[in-house]
């Protein structure tokens, strides 16, 4: 996925998450753990992770 591909769906995941009320830093946080979820899973599948590291 090319970088401004990125961008565009985080910008969409913005405007649905304001859409709902929720204020600029609501949706940073939210964007922030979907971000660091998503990566998390990645590096698992690419065995980089031996094992998921949240509780």
């Amino acid at each position: 996925m090319a970088e401004q591909d990125i961008v565009k769906k985080l910008w969409s995941l913005c405007d649905v998450l304001r859409d709902a009320g929720v204020n600029y830093s609501g949706y940073l946080n939210e964007l922030v753990l979907l971000m660091f979820l998503k990566m998390v899973d990645e590096q698992i599948k690419a065995e980089i992770l031996e094992r998921d590291p949240l509780p």
